[in-house]
């Protein structure tokens, strides 16, 4: 009965380890099988079933072959093999693909137990887990990978992977960028060697944020020094990232030497267009400012905010027809440069002259896309031009006045000369001496107009010393003053302090005659005339804009009235000689060109400033110099003594010869004449004991004036010699003294100056 009880409660155990294992096998979440070792299956629970896509009883109708991928079905029957031959009780695990009923595809990994009796294998006992989900995303994970590497291969930009301070992976483009043969050569390179030393610290804290703090850094510039030392820019952002199960950061750095270097050139070209002394402005196609710089606003007077959306017709002058911009635009909608000059209009309405190049841009397909224009300022040229023609012309006229003057001189020579001899032989009471006396005083008259067209051509004789200024215009003034109608109130404003000029004080108060006559025709109604006085100093600057003018310290004059002025049309001709806007009885158009004339003499300018129906001021600058002011000396009316010396008359104009000889002769001298240099020169060595005086004219064709005059101080270095000449050059005294002549003897001249020059010549020792 025991032996039975024992057997009983042994049965029931073993029902009930079945039972659970039987609940354990049916309720697994893995599937779980037997199979015998031809490969069919034995059992199966529920989870196999569902895993095969059938139920559990149909599943051990079927065979391995019949469920297993045929391709995979290799691998499992070699390794079954592989393990029973070596002994070993467990398979796998290994991973193959199985069909399931509907015919689809799952991956499973196979674990398996061979079951033995009696030491030999009878049947198998396997589990099998769906593993198709994480197959597919490790399929995905490699797809992944591979299009990330594959990007990262082909990325034209440099890319690497930092661990620690090393680099763990860089594609081809980094090692090209860095200078490297190949990618895996710069694995295992330390970060921070490849950059500048000026950029490490700043490097190093972008890599400190990517590691240590996670955070990701914004695109930044710096530079690198590749493997064979040239020296890089480079923009780079880094990210942090895990790589291979560690802290990492990625890298992506780009190459931008070149765009740099164009950067540089822009920046460069840019400075120089906002520093360009030239206005440079581009518009669009259809003429709308696009931008301008900085020399358009200072020479335009508008600003660049003012400016943008307009057009160049802002500037428009009024001073060009229709035609004229007609013929530049067609110009340039075809493509064409268009260079050429006009006038443009301030902002504040003042007109300005500028040079101008408008050039089409056009784009990579040839149409226009922008227009660029860059002007000069060219008002000041023009002006100086301008100044440079009028000088030039007044030079020419100068020239030819004072050729003019000459031989005028000589005829009233004759002229002054016989009626000279005939009044002195008439008797106080004859009636013909008053008609004589009318042609000398014309002759006379004829003189001075020479004498004016001989200031303006600059080739009178002056009588140049320092003096005050202030002085002269106090005596001028007095004279005015009774000249000029009570209805003109005149002003005297002068400088206390007034620096010494030298000039002729006949000349000056010429001038100030002629500035005032001018005043009164300009203000028949009365008005004021201002004349004033003060030191300035001209800079070169002024100077430049002003032909004739030099740097340095002037006495100004200035003369100003409150008339009707004069036209801006005529304002450019004022000093033209025999020019004039007046009536025929009111002036012969010389005053101005006489006061030009002295003011050059002096080494001065002269400029005219008018606004009609508001006034005229002439400003006249002297040259100052440091000198003590000269006393006036006066001339001697006494009658010079005669005299029997032997005088060799020496000049071109048979008649200038006849009526001197006859002048001298009345005096007692004994006169030897000739009509050339050369003929002077021969005579003078023929009778060298004799000849006590020559007068020599100044000049003459062939051997002029100043040759003989050597020749003779080679044959006789004592010799006297009186330069006579009605046209001489600038600073006449200076150079004939210069020269070694005695005197010197303006044509035409009276019977009374002769004489007495002679006398004071011959009485030198």
């Amino acid at each position: 009965m025991l032996e039975i009880a024992q057997r009983e409660q042994a049965e029931e155990k073993l029902r009930l380890s079945e039972e659970k294992y039987r609940d354990l096998f049916e309720n697994a979440t893995d599937a779980m099988y037997t199979q015998d070792l031809l490969g069919n299956f034995t059992s199966a629970n529920k989870a196999a079933g569902e895993l095969m896509g059938v139920e559990g009883v149909k599943l051990l109708e079927l065979n391995m072959k019949d469920v297993i991928v045929p391709d995979d079905f290799k691998i499992a029957m070699n390794n079954l093999k592989k393990k029973t031959k070596s002994g070993a009780d467990e398979t796998g695990p290994y991973e193959i693909r199985i069909h399931r009923l509907d015919g689809s595809v799952r991956w499973v990994e196979i674990r398996s137990r061979i079951m033995r009796k009696d030491g030999s294998p009878w049947a198998i006992h396997g589990i099998a887990r769906d593993i198709t989900e994480r197959k597919l995303a490790e399929a995905a994970l490699r797809e992944s990978e591979e299009k990330y590497r594959t990007l990262i291969e082909f990325a034209p930009d440099g890319v690497f992977v930092q661990v620690g301070d090393r680099i763990e992976f860089a594609n081809s483009a980094m090692a090209h960028l860095i200078g490297a043969e190949s990618a895996e050569a710069l694995n295992g390179l330390r970060v921070l060697d490849l950059i500048h030393p000026e950029y490490r610290e700043l490097v190093s804290e972008r890599i400190a944020r990517n590691l240590e703090l996670g955070e990701p850094v914004p695109l930044f510039e710096h530079k690198l020094v590749r493997l064979d030392g040239i020296i890089i820019d480079v923009e780079a952002v880094g990210a942090p990232i895990s790589y291979r199960g560690q802290r990492a950061r990625q890298v992506l750095v780009r190459d931008i030497t070149d765009r740099k270097r164009v950067e540089d050139e822009v920046k460069r070209l840019f400075a120089g267009v906002e520093q360009a002394g030239e206005t440079i402005l581009i518009t669009d196609p259809a003429g709308t400012i696009q931008y301008v710089n900085p020399a358009f606003e200072t020479t335009t007077g508008y600003s660049r905010d003012e400016a943008l959306g307009q057009t160049p017709r802002i500037l428009k002058s009024g001073k060009h027809d229709p035609q004229f911009y007609e013929e530049m635009w067609k110009t340039l909608v075809s493509g064409w440069i268009w260079r050429g000059q006009f006038t443009n209009r301030k902002k504040d309405g003042t007109f300005y002259e500028v040079k101008a190049t408008i050039s089409p841009i056009k784009d990579e397909r040839g149409e226009i896309v922008n227009y660029v224009a860059v002007t000069r300022d060219v008002t000041g040229e023009m002006s100086l031009q301008k100044q440079l023609l009028q000088a030039q012309k007044m030079e020419a006229i100068g020239t030819l006045a004072g050729g003019i003057a000459h031989d005028f001189n000589n005829l009233l020579m004759v002229i002054l000369g016989y009626a000279d001899l005939l009044y002195q032989k008439l008797e106080p009471k004859d009636p013909d001496r008053e008609t004589l006396h009318a042609v000398r005083e014309a002759a006379r008259d004829g003189s001075d107009l020479v004498k004016r067209i001989l200031a303006f051509s600059r080739k009178a004789e002056s009588k140049i010393r320092p003096i005050d200024l202030n002085a002269e215009l106090r005596r001028v003034e007095k004279l005015l003053i009774r000249t000029l109608p009570k209805m003109i109130n005149i002003e005297l404003l002068l400088a206390d302090d007034l620096r010494t000029i030298n000039a002729d004080p006949a000349q000056i108060e010429q001038i100030l005659l002629n500035l005032a006559v001018n005043a009164h025709q300009a203000m028949p109604e009365g008005g004021r005339l201002i004349i004033e006085t003060s030191n300035v100093k001209l800079s070169e600057e002024y100077c430049k804009h002003y032909v004739e003018t030099k740097p340095g310290q002037y006495v100004l004059l200035a003369i100003s009235d409150t008339g009707r002025g004069i036209e801006p049309e005529v304002i450019d001709r004022i000093f033209e000689p025999f020019f004039t806007t007046k009536e025929s009885s009111q002036g012969t158009g010389l005053g101005l060109s006489m006061v030009h004339g002295v003011v050059a003499q002096h080494g001065g300018h002269i400029r005219c400033y008018s606004e009609p129906n508001v006034g005229t001021t002439f400003k006249i600058y002297f040259p100052a110099v440091i000198h003590e002011v000269m006393a006036d000396v006066a001339e001697t009316r006494e009658m010079p003594a005669f005299g029997t010396e032997t005088i060799l008359l020496v000049d071109d104009d048979k008649r200038v010869l006849h009526i001197a000889t006859r002048m001298l002769k009345v005096a007692g001298y004994n006169v030897i004449t000739v009509n050339s240099g050369q003929e002077a020169l021969a005579a003078y060595k023929n009778h060298e004991t004799k000849v006590d005086l020559v007068i020599l004219d100044l000049i003459m064709p062939g051997m002029g004036g100043h040759q003989c005059l050597r020749e003779l101080l080679a044959v006789n270095p004592q010799v006297k010699v009186l330069i006579s000449s009605g046209y001489s050059a600038n600073g006449p005294m200076k150079e004939v003294a210069e020269g070694g002549a005695k005197e010197f003897i303006t044509k035409p001249y009276e019977m009374k100056e002769l004489l007495r020059v002679v006398r004071k010549v011959l009485d030198e020792d």
